[in-house]
């Protein structure tokens, strides 16, 4: 069985030898003809796959304002056949009357080749869209090389935006320019790429094959692009501190030790920033944060790798209260992510007195669900004339409402029992928070 099963492996890697020889072997015939695809540098592009899209729905919607679908009530089935035909054509001699011109490029992942015409799936980075290739169109000898070319390699489209007749959003080529070779072959399609370790030591691979890994990549680039803004509008400076430290502070973790050849000296990689930070504090500068690699010479699986990205701030001349108020800041701050389109999860883990505080006077009031005030902190029970304010603005009688106690610690206990609560910091605050809701106080 064992050899069985050294013989399958061994004929399997056979083919695949022979398929990258094959691939090999067309670059070379390209490079001969003069068509070498690594001597292009430049490629102009004017839109993303996801955007073609876009923009063809709302030139569609403009194109075809008022006009009704077709209506094949009481046709039989030839009859209704015809009629979806017709109205199909009609709309396409429409929008073909002023096409919508676009040039992408992206990785070839899909082609099919019917003869003189082909269809094919383009992915860049916002997503996918098919191609149609007709040799009519594009010429007998680019055609060719078309047909030739294979998964994974990266093409530039030019041409326009049309819909088939089941409803996909395609593009009409009428050039196409091979800007690279793939020289490795995907993995196969159907089954995507399921090797964990593979998806972690060849992260390029994982990106061409996983949107969701991509999508990733892409929101912690805004992330983080949003987090240095927030922090920009209050005067927050950001630094970068050494990596390379002669004691590795900060925190209690084993440090990778490391050698400087030009100074003869030992050193460790940094396991947390804050030691460089408070330095600078003692220097002068009174707001400053990073966003840095951190390294820490421990565990390591899918979910912890022993280099990893730390963010930490400081502030001169304030107390706890105000170094908290940073994350009560970004209440409002997440909303308005939320306003651009942001998906926004807020998950609250106040951990002092003085953040539920500064939370509450930034107008950060909880939804009212099933007719319960839910808020996961320790919070304090407000003054009599608070209370009534509350229980006015909700609508809510007092049998209602049960405001949580700052004396009761363990809040999942108490949420067991049903207890919510809410709080405001003064009945001036209260007061002006509810004004601006519209509530008569």
């Amino acid at each position: 069985m064992a050899g069985q099963n050294n013989g399958k492996q061994g004929g399997q890697q056979q083919d695949v030898n022979q398929l990258l020889k094959v691939r090999r072997e067309k670059l070379a015939n390209l490079q001969e003809a003069g068509q070498d695809p690594f001597q292009i540098t430049k490629y102009d592009v004017t839109h993303h796959t996801s955007d073609v899209k876009e923009l063809y729905n709302a030139h569609e919607e403009k194109l075809l304002a008022g006009r009704p679908a077709v209506n094949t009530d009481g046709m039989d089935e030839a009859a209704a056949r015809e009629a979806v035909k017709a109205d199909y054509e009609e709309r396409r001699s429409i929008m073909d009357a002023d096409p919508v011109h676009v040039s992408i490029a992206g990785r070839m992942m899909f082609k099919r080749v019917m003869g003189k015409a082909s269809f094919a799936n383009i992915q860049d980075l916002k997503g996918s869209i098919q191609i149609y290739v007709a040799r009519d169109a594009i010429g007998e000898d680019l055609y060719a090389t078309f047909k030739k070319s294979d998964i994974g390699d990266i093409w530039g489209v030019k041409g326009y935006a049309f819909r088939t007749k089941t409803g996909e959003i395609s593009i009409h080529a009428e050039e196409m320019t091979l800007l690279s070779k793939s020289l490795q072959i995907l993995p196969e399609k159907f089954h995507g790429l399921t090797d964990t370790d593979m998806r972690y030591r060849q992260r390029y691979i994982d990106l061409i094959m996983n949107q969701e890994s991509k999508e990733v990549f892409v929101k912690r680039s805004k992330i983080l692009k949003e987090i240095r803004n927030f922090l920009a509008d209050r005067d927050f400076m950001e630094v970068e501190t050494p990596m390379l430290v002669a004691n590795a502070g900060g925190a209690a973790a084993r440090p990778f030790e490391t050698h400087y050849n030009a100074l003869n000296e030992d050193v460790k990689l940094r396991i947390s920033l804050e030691l460089y930070l408070k330095r600078l504090i003692v220097g002068g500068l009174e707001r400053v944060y990073e966003i840095g690699r951190v390294f820490r010479n421990e565990g390591v699986d899918t979910r912890h790798n022993p280099e990893f990205t730390l963010m930490e701030l400081y502030q001169a001349f304030t107390s706890i209260a105000g170094i908290v108020t940073p994350r009560a800041y970004a209440i409002p701050w997440l909303q308005e992510l939320k306003e651009k389109g942001y998906h926004v999860y807020y998950l609250s883990n106040f951990s002092h007195k003085a953040e539920v505080e500064c939370a509450d006077a930034l107008n950060f009031l909880p939804e009212m669900e099933g007719g319960i005030l839910s808020y996961k902190e320790h919070l304090i029970k407000p003054e009599p004339e608070i209370y009534q304010l509350l229980l006015k603005r909700y609508g809510l009688k007092a049998e209602e409402s049960v405001f949580l106690d700052d004396t009761l610690k363990n809040v999942e206990a108490a949420e067991e029992q049903g207890i919510h609560g809410i709080h405001f910091l003064t009945k001036e605050q209260a007061e002006e928070e509810l004004r601006k809701l519209g509530v008569d106080c």
